[in-house]
């Protein structure tokens, strides 16, 4: 049985590509310019964008400024990814502007739990007595 290839890195262009797509969306979504006010998304965080090979899906990871609960957030971001791809077409300067998808970024949640593991351990391992390993 054959085991799966690892995942290539993005190329320079995707990276780039996805950088400038951030930096459009982040002055999009400040801006709020959209017909229906029912996105209130309030202050947002673009954490990373990730392009497809080919440039034409973008995954867009979120999160709320402060933290909290981003299911209605992404719940609005989703519903209006249309018009909010028609507003990059506009500043975007490529043959085919990407479809968009919003996704909650939950690294700083990891991260969180990863340093509360980490001093558990630490705080564990200063409880046992060096002597009694011998």
């Amino acid at each position: 049985m054959r085991s799966k290839p690892p995942a290539k890195t993005p190329s320079q262009r995707q990276q780039r590509v996805a950088e400038e797509i951030r930096h459009i969306l982040s002055g999009i979504l400040l801006r709020g310019d959209f017909s229906r006010r029912g996105l209130a998304v309030g202050s947002v965080t673009l954490t990373h964008v990730h392009t497809s090979p080919d440039l034409k899906h973008a995954k867009v990871f979120v999160m709320p400024l402060g933290g909290g609960d981003a299911t209605e957030i992404l719940l609005h971001l989703n519903q209006m990814a249309g018009e909010i791809r028609y507003a990059l077409a506009k500043s975007l300067t490529m043959k085919y502007v990407p479809a968009l998808r919003f996704y909650a970024d939950d690294t700083f949640d990891q991260a969180t739990h990863i340093d509360q593991l980490i001093d558990r351990a630490i705080q564990r391992d200063s409880k046992i007595d060096p002597d009694d390993t011998l």
